[in-house]
């Protein structure tokens, strides 16, 4: 009755979406309503982009997100404690906890090593949530070198749950 996050790391073309893509079969055979939110290389989306898509997916329109992803994830990371970005984290949460108390959910969030800042801020906190929830959170993502120091972190905080899971 308790959720799972899993990162998904390797090399291009290793077969970590037909991984996730298999999981995605087993989970609606079990019940699951299954999500994809995808991270976009050339970075031409705005920033929180994944979860505008989550947000559209379940029809849920959330206003402010829609306004802050208009906004530069340089802005987005430096004002992260204004009233606009809490109210983003809880929507976004309260959300997902909503979804996963009225059925199972799959998210699978594709090509993590290519997300903004703001959206792996705000993955942080979601992965906080998933043990509590009948929630799977898988992410895919390039094991490769990232030169922006915040988004290592966070990404080791991914591959450190998977590992004390596993």
């Amino acid at each position: 009755n308790h959720g799972a996050d899993r990162a998904v790391i390797g090399e291009p073309g290793i077969g970590k979406t037909r991984l996730a893509e298999a999981l995605e079969y087993r989970a609606q055979h079990d019940g699951f309503a299954v999500t994809w939110c995808h991270c976009h290389r050339l970075h031409d989306v705005p920033v929180l982009w994944p979860f505008v898509k989550l947000m559209r997916a379940w029809d849920h329109e959330l206003d402010v997100l829609e306004e802050l992803a208009a906004v530069s994830s340089d802005w987005v990371w430096k004002n992260h404690g204004n009233p606009a970005w809490r109210t983003i984290v809880l929507s976004v949460l309260e959300l997902i906890e909503t979804r996963a108390a009225e059925r199972p959910q799959l998210i699978v969030l594709e090509d993590v090593h290519w997300a903004d800042g703001a959206t792996l801020q705000l993955l942080s906190h979601v992965l906080s949530i998933v043990n509590q929830h009948k929630l799977f959170l898988v992410i895919t993502l390039r094991d490769e070198p990232l030169e922006d120091a915040q988004r290592r972190r966070i990404l080791e905080i991914g591959r450190a749950s998977c590992r004390e899971r596993v």
